[in-house]
């Protein structure tokens, strides 16, 4: 079924997916020295595009946590936190537990 796709529907999904893992959220203490007046984000970016990018990337953090938790689970069922923390914890903190603008 996945197979049969249209190609450019095919083409979307891979770019969609190649966007949103090179999104990653922009943590404050990745800023060097400057105050929050000067780190913070437009507001107008920040809403339409960085939260939306922020969605993608937590859907394909799902997905492939998801894909990953057979093999954690049998290997290290220990370390399960850390690939979720990475793959859906932060991506669900910038979009839901920041305020818009990173402020």
């Amino acid at each position: 079924m996945f197979l049969r796709m249209p190609r450019t529907l095919g083409a979307f999904l891979v770019a969609i997916l190649m966007l949103g893992l090179m999104t990653s959220p922009a943590m404050s203490s990745d800023i060097g020295g400057e105050t929050p007046e000067e780190a913070s984000t437009p507001v107008v970016f920040d809403t339409f595009v960085m939260k939306p990018l922020g969605v993608v990337t937590f859907v394909g953090g799902v997905c492939a946590f998801v894909a990953s938790l057979p093999i954690v689970a049998v290997t290290r069922p220990q370390d399960i936190g850390i690939p979720f923390q990475a793959l859906v914890g932060r991506p669900a903190r910038f979009v839901w537990g920041e305020r818009i603008g990173g402020e």
